[in-house]
């Protein structure tokens, strides 16, 4: 049954959407309140290093000399408590107490060690998780375990390599084949801060005794582990005209799903909501309505079958961290009837895709037509698991006659990997205003950019390891311009006509770093991540 379920509450700074990106350090928690009794200093600072606010302020009435308030200092992971001192007596001559503020808990990372003295290969680690091989069929969970991790994810390793073959769909945690790659993940907790000391101040002749308040214990263990935050910050053409905030950002009031069909019920719901999505299998359609964030807590949410986004009602949409393949088709008239793995369209608008695995559309694997708008694109892997005739990824309108496109189609494409045989269309389009920025293209297919009726394209700081030129001339562009982008193919800096203005700020990745980025098994593009919480 679907349950909402109230979850840790984290203190989260706004982060980049580059899975989670450090920040710089920043200060300002909570101040100590200005009360007759002496404000309490502020609890340590969150894991990207907050100062702690200062104490209390001196009491409204009272004697001389009252306490002066403590100052918090701020640590990493989570920082020390701050200390406050207590508030002078009320009445005439109360001196003010002292109190030792607490300490704050620490985080403790994972230790990936034990997977390697249990004889598998780690293959990369980082303070919440552990990615190895195994290679005489333990089995995921036991690979992990052996660090006291949880498996999050396990997949085919890709052959002479330490890396998930992303080509084919992810096995079980719990049995494999002679060798797998595994994600594990979890934190050892932290520990509490200690609490301090009440030294109460003497009240005056004829005045009441307030004795300094001791400060607060240190809040332990309450550093958030996962690569996603609720509160990452929107990108590209989704983050302008009104920008899209989905269901909002409470995860108290989040709904947890593990069946499809709770996932379709709380989707299509009219209510605003938050759904998290459990690792597993979900198959069928999903139709989500507006004003929905649809997150995978994990590595391993597969949805067989599609995602349809449509409709001039379905707005404010946002569907991150999960993988979508489309059905099997045999031919390629049979393909290209069928379905999209993931489609937007007939006026639905203000949609951010992040962190999806799409593969196996039946017609493309994400196609934007009739009047969508307002789309962000952003880490997603678009690839085809088998060799059918119909491998045509991404189209931008389906015809020169869409009078409903005309002037929309504003899309985003970020941080994206085009893949294990793509054919064409990365996109292919008309009408749009098309932003390509930090993409990757290794496809060895037909045809790259297709720009057509009524388009402009920018590509900037994307590498496309091709053996083509990346343009296509489609028929009476406005035009396309290349910018930055590094690799083997033709022509990638080229520009043709005019473009357009983005609307947006962003700070482009140099190109150097695109594909070790892209490509990283720990929350590069696809369904690699876990979320905060």
């Amino acid at each position: 049954m679907i349950h909402p379920q109230r979850l840790a509450s984290v203190s989260v700074l706004g982060l980049l959407v580059a899975c989670g990106s450090p920040t710089s350090d920043n200060t300002g928690a909570n101040a100590g309140g200005s009360t007759s009794t002496g404000g309490q200093g502020a609890t340590g600072g969150s894991p990207s290093g907050q100062t702690g606010g200062a104490g209390g302020s001196a009491p409204s009435s009272g004697g001389a000399s009252p306490g002066s308030g403590g100052t918090g200092v701020g640590g990493t992971a989570p920082g020390a408590g701050g200390t406050a001192a207590g508030s002078g007596g009320v009445g005439v001559g109360g001196s003010g107490g002292s109190a030792a503020g607490g300490t704050g808990g620490t985080v403790t990372e994972v230790d990936c060690s034990g997977i390697t003295a249990a004889g598998h290969d780690l293959c990369a680690s980082s303070p919440t998780t552990c990615e190895a091989v195994f290679t005489n069929s333990a089995g995921c969970d036991a690979v992990c375990a052996a660090a006291g991790l949880s498996c999050v994810r396990a997949a085919e390793n890709l052959d002479g390599a330490c890396a998930a073959d992303d080509s084919l769909p992810d096995v079980s945690c719990s049995s494999g084949h002679q060798s797998d790659y595994c994600v594990c993940s979890g934190s050892n907790g932290g520990t509490g801060g200690t609490g301090g000391t009440n030294t109460g101040g003497m009240g005056g002749a004829g005045g009441t005794n307030t004795g300094g308040m001791g400060g607060m214990a240190g809040t332990g263990g309450s550093s958030p582990v996962g690569d996603l935050r609720i509160t990452d910050p929107v990108p590209g053409f989704a983050s302008v005209a009104g920008g899209t905030t989905g269901g909002g950002t409470d995860l108290g009031s989040a709904i947890v799903v593990d069946t499809m069909s709770e996932l379709q019920d709380a989707a299509e719901s009219s209510s605003p909501a938050i759904i998290l999505v459990e690792p597993g299998t979900y198959n069928g359609t999903l139709s989500p309505r507006a004003n929905k964030t649809i997150i995978g807590v994990a590595p391993g949410v597969t949805i067989n079958g599609n995602i349809r986004i449509s409709g001039a009602a379905v707005s404010n949409v946002i569907i991150r961290n999960l993988a979508v393949r489309g059905p099997r088709c045999n031919s390629y008239d049979e393909c290209r009837a069928g379905s999209d793995a993931v489609y937007i369209g007939n006026g639905a608008h203000h949609v951010w895709l992040d962190h999806l695995d799409i593969a196996d559309g039946q017609d493309g694997n994400c196609d934007v037509t009739q009047g969508g708008d307002y789309v962000t694109v952003s880490w997603t892997h678009f690839h085809y698991t088998y060799d059918k005739e119909h491998r045509f990824s991404n189209l931008i309108a389906g015809s020169d006659d869409e009078p409903a496109s005309v002037g929309k189609l504003r899309i985003t494409y970020m941080n994206c990997h085009w893949g294990e045989r793509v054919d064409s269309r990365q996109p292919r389009g008309r009408f749009g205003n098309v932003h390509m920025l930090n993409n990757y293209h290794n496809t060895g297919g037909g045809q790259i950019h297709g720009v057509g009726k009524d388009m402009a394209l920018i590509a900037e700081n994307c590498v496309y390891h091709e053996d083509r030129a990346i343009w296509t001339d489609m028929g009476s562009p406005r035009g396309w311009r290349g910018i930055g982008n590094e690799g083997t193919a033709g022509n990638m800096n080229d520009s043709r006509g005019t473009v357009f203005d983005i609307p947006y700020s962003y700070t482009p990745m140099p190109a150097s770093e695109v594909v070790a980025a892209v490509t990283s098994p720990s929350c590069g593009a696809g369904n690699t991540c876990t979320l905060a919480y």
